[in-house]
Parts: structure tokens; sequence; C-alpha cells
């Protein structure tokens, strides 16, 4: 039986903020062909059907109120009560897409969710009266699809319906389909024009220009992610659609503009790439090959008895399981040092090294002393007879390792002509003590499991001469030979209508453009995602990704060594069978290598000589 129930929206809900409602649960989730797998998200595809109340919120007009009463100042705001329409789906495909255009800018089209249901009923029907809907079967009823997993929220897609569609097709047995199509706000920003105006606006930058436009079209206040921008842009006149305002605002900046999962505009600046941690920092590894622990837990926690895989032999006068510090549990490993100096111990012998593949070492140490050091973390050797051999390649250095009990971590790939690898530690000691060691994992780096991806190395955004006029300014070029020459000939990007201030800043954007698009762009063009391959990690992954996030993608090519490549997120989609109770994700991937531009000032990028300059 149904347990009733009660949703409640926070300040972050998608689209309009919404009334307090009881509903009947569905289960986990509403199956209308049974019981979902276990490890199904649990899903909510909800409708906005109930008439709408005036509410107060800023900018929202409302009758009679001397403030928010004026006509032609405000946004004819609402309460959405939303209708769980779960239990009636069939099939979902939820997609945000992108297109791969010359240069280095993505266009962003309009989200769109397509989901077939079963009308056996009737009650989608917008000519059926006695429908529980009837009359609010109408095209831009709010449409949003949520998705819980680890008790964690997901939006996934908020929009407005296109239209219900019933089934053309005639079945026996009273059986029929509609199909609910819906698209995200970009359909309301584009279909609003917005009449011409005195100029307005110059000299402010990008963020406020993304602001005013919004102001303007009436977008909702509380469903805006803006970044201020880092470009000045001359005064706007109007005189087109809301969207392409924006969208001339974005490119003006070199910046990234789409509607998320939750129905926010967002708009992000042309440093986001390189300073957003999200894009900066990869959100994980994905590969074909997830790979276990090389050390047992119990040689890595010392919470049994210690095994003959730890080893000493240099000024260590023992190797002992000891409960005197603990960083985890009640044991650790024990390190006397007969003398102040060099100290080393090992774990476990020599193993063949994995080509190309990234080893993770994370272990907590105790120092008796502040200012001393370890290294030499991971040995990779050139043959199988280690030091003798010659050629230790040192992996990690830890250095300045301070008084007490320190938690480190990193990762490294063998360096070319790698045979085997070791786990050693080099300890420098100022005097007789003791160290301790614990909470050690040595592994190859997990890797979320991938269905299926796709390649490609294509010329769609190469540009070896870019030409760049502003309004009312002269044509500003960049270009580079030796691209020209690579490509047997020029590639040319050129752009008049961008709403830069002065001829030097449009340069200076050729010239940004010219190093991000001068070469042709190998990547991963599409990755597939089944989460039944590994539900517990991969669903995160899955329903919290979003455009820009940075992933890294493990291939392992037939007859080659596997190699990583670092990948934007610039599209998703989501195809969900509810009957058969499947899902697969597929994300749009863009090369991620190029962006790692030199920023003036900033703390991290702002190294010379770490990296090229950036605008």
């Amino acid at each position: 039986m149904p347990v009733a129930g009660v949703i409640v929206d926070e300040a972050s809900a998608p689209l309009l903020d919404e009334a307090t409602l009881p509903l009947f649960l569905q289960g986990f989730p509403a199956f209308p062909g049974g019981t979902a797998p276990a490890w199904f998200p649990q899903l909510f595809l909800e409708a906005g059907f109930a008439p709408p109340s005036p509410i107060g919120l800023l900018g929202a007009f409302i009758l009679n109120d001397v403030v928010n009463g004026v006509l032609d100042t405000g946004l004819i705001d609402a309460i959405v009560r939303w209708t769980d329409i779960t239990a009636q789906a069939l099939t979902i495909t939820m997609t945000r897409p992108s297109t791969r255009v010359q240069g280095p800018l993505n266009a962003y089209q309009a989200g769109t969710l397509t989901a077939v249901l079963d009308d056996s009923d009737a009650q989608f029907d917008p000519d059926n009266k006695a429908s529980p809907y009837w009359p609010n079967l109408l095209p831009m009823v709010p449409v949003r699809l949520r998705a819980v997993s680890g008790g964690i929220e997901y939006f996934l897609f908020s929009g407005f319906a296109d239209g219900w569609m019933p089934s053309q097709v005639t079945y026996e047995g009273g059986y029929a389909e509609l199909t609910l199509s819906a698209a995200d706000g970009f359909k309301i920003l584009q279909g609003q024009t917005l009449a011409p105006i005195t100029a307005a606006g110059a000299g402010e930058l990008s963020g406020a220009r993304v602001t005013r436009i919004l102001n303007s079209a009436g977008w909702y206040t509380d469903h805006r992610r803006i970044a201020a921008g880092d470009t000045a842009l001359q005064a706007t006149t109007y005189g087109s659609d809301a969207l392409s305002l924006l969208q001339l605002t974005s490119d003006s900046e070199i910046g990234e503009l789409y509607i998320d999962g939750a129905g926010n505009l967002v708009f992000r600046n042309r440093h986001a790439p390189l300073t957003d941690t999200r894009s900066a920092v990869s959100n994980g590894l994905f590969g074909d090959a997830p790979q276990g622990n090389l050390i047992p837990p119990a040689d890595g926690s010392f919470e049994v008895a210690l095994t003959g895989n730890w080893g000493g032999f240099v000024n260590v006068t023992s190797l002992a399981q000891s409960t005197a510090q603990a960083w985890d549990g009640t044991h650790s490993l024990a390190v006397a040092i007969a003398a102040a100096g060099n100290t080393q111990w090992i774990y476990g012998p020599q193993l063949a090294a994995a080509a190309g593949e990234t080893y993770v070492l994370s272990f907590a140490f105790w120092a008796p002393a502040a200012g001393l050091s370890t290294d030499k973390v991971i040995a990779f050797w050139a043959g199988a007879g280690g030091a003798g051999n010659g050629s230790a390649n040192v992996a990690v250095n830890f250095a300045a390792i301070g008084g007490g009990w320190n938690y480190v971590q990193s990762s490294v790939i063998p360096p070319a002509g790698t045979a085997t690898v070791q786990l050693w530690w080099t300890y420098n000691a100022s005097a007789a003590s003791t160290a301790y060691l614990d909470a050690v994992s040595w592994s190859l780096q997990y890797e979320y499991p991938y269905a299926s991806y796709s390649r490609a190395s294509d010329d769609t955004q190469l540009a070896s001469d870019v030409q760049i006029t502003r309004p009312g300014g002269t044509l500003q070029e960049a270009s580079d030979s030796v691209a020209t020459a690579k490509f047997l000939f020029p590639r040319t990007y050129a752009r008049t209508d961008v709403l830069l201030l002065d001829d030097p800043t449009a340069l200076t954007y050729a010239q940004y453009v010219l190093q991000l698009s001068r070469n042709t762009e190998n990547r991963v063009e599409q990755m597939s995602l089944d989460p039944l391959a590994d539900a517990v990690n991969l669903l995160p992954q899955i329903l919290g990704r979003d455009i820009g996030d940075r992933i890294q993608a493990r291939l392992r090519p037939a007859s080659t060594a596997p190699f990583t490549r670092d990948e934007f997120v610039r599209g998703i989609t989501h195809a969900i069978d509810c009957i058969a109770g499947t899902w697969l994700t597929t994300w749009a991937l863009q090369d991620a290598s190029r962006y790692t531009g030199f920023i003036l000032d900033d703390a991290v990028r702002g190294k010379l000589d770490t990296s090229t300059v950036g605008y």
C-alpha cells in the first residue's frame, strides 16, 4: 500500500518556489512494470498541473499591489503544486546538448525531456474533459525530473512542456501511450524579443550584462548562477531575442551559458575552466579495468599480527606491531630507528610494473619531531634486480614532515622503461627514535567503469588565422604560420560582432582564441556509463556531474600502452527505461588539456614558466 508523505522544496527548488503538498510515494521508485532493481535511484517525474496563485517573490507582479502591481515592471509569478506522474512513465530521455563549432566556443542548446507515458485511462489526453488534469494539459506546464540516491537529491531537468501528444498507433485491449515533450528555459528566452533601446551598459562586465538582459526578459531572480565576468563590454541596444543577446555576451567573454538541471541559468566566466575546482581538478578517472588494493587490509592497518611483507634494511633496529600510537584503530607499525641519519624500510617484493597505469599511495606517518622528512615512497626500477641493477626513479617526495601524525597521499605513473615497482620509504631521522606508520593503502588507481566510448581527432575547432573586428573598431588578426603549414592552408575564424571595448582587447581576444584552437583536437568524443556496473560508486557521478566538470578517461587501445586524457563534460543524456529497469548515461566531451592558461596575479596560475599565457 502506498505510504502518505509530504515533499517540501527548499529555496533552491527549480523553476519556482513550491507549496508544500501531500502525495503518495510510489515505492522506490514508482515503477509501472513492477519493483525496480535494488540499485535504481528513486525517480520523480513531475508536472505543475495545479492552478497557480500569486506570491510575493522579488519582481513578481501582484494585482492591485501599489508597488508590484505596476504593469511592465515585473514577472507574473506563481506557486507550482507538483504532481508526481512517475508511475505512468514507460521511458524517459533527457538531454542537455551542445554543438562543437569552430574556435574554442561551445554552443549550448536547450535541454529537452521526452517521456512516453502509459495513457490507457486517457488522464493525459488534452481532449479528455474527465481527466483530473483537464484543462491544464497545455504547453508551458512546468515539468521536472529528479532523482534521489544515497539520501541525496539530484535535479536532472527543469523546464516547460512543449505539448502532450497522444500516440497515433491504435493498440488492442484499451492500451494507449502519450508522449510528453519539454524544453528548458532557453525556449522562453529565445521566444522573447527585447525591443530596441537607447544604448545602455557601456563598460559593464559581462556578468552584469547577463543580469541586465535577464531582468529585461523577466527571468526568475532566484534561478540564476551568474559569474561577474572577466570582460568589459560595449553598450547594448537590444533589438533581438533575449537568448541571442545572452549568447553574444557569452561569446564576447569566451564564457559558457546554459540551463542546469535545477532550471538555473548559468553563466560562467572565461577563467572558470582554469580556476573553478570542478573544472580545474578531475572529478574522477573512468576506465575499463577497476583495480583493487595491492596491500591486503591486514598489512596496511596493522590491526592483526604483522606479516613478513614488511622489512627494514638501513638503520632500522626493528619493525613491529604497536599500540603506542595509532592513526586509525588501535595499532600501527613501529619503526625503531638505531641512530640519526638515513633510515629505510620496504613493503613486499618488487612487482611487475603496469605500464601507463596510475599507482596511488596513502598513509599516516607519526614523526617524533617537526622538520624531518620522508621520501622515495614508491620506487620504480628499470630491471628486476632493483638497486643492484641501478636506475631507481623516485616517484613521490614528501618533505618537512611535522611532529605527530601526518596523512599524505599521492599518485604517479611509472616512468618510461620501468620494469618493476616497489613500496619503499626513506626517512631522515635526527636521532635514535621511533616513528609510526598506519593506514597504508597502495593500489592501482580505481577507475569508474564506463560502458563504452568513442574517440575523435578532427579539425572542427581548428583555427590558425583569427580575425576579430569589434563594432566600431578595426580588424585585429592573430595567425600561426606553423599551424598553417602543418595543415596545408589557413583556417580562418572571424567575428565582427563581439562587444569588446577597444582594439587592443580585440587583439588579445584573437590571440587567446588562436592559442586554444591552432591544433586539431584529439579527444574522447563520447562516454557512456551504465550504473549497473558499479551502482554505489557510479550513481553519484552519473547524477552529480554537470556541464563544465572535468573528468579523466583511461584508454587501453590494442597494441598500445594505456594513456589518460583530461576531458570536460559538454553534454549530458540520460536514457531511462522504467519497464526494463535500465539506465544509460552518455556524456559529450571536449579535450581539456589546452586549458592551462597563465593568469596575471593569480596565486596558482600566475607563476612564470608554468603554463601558456591566458587572456
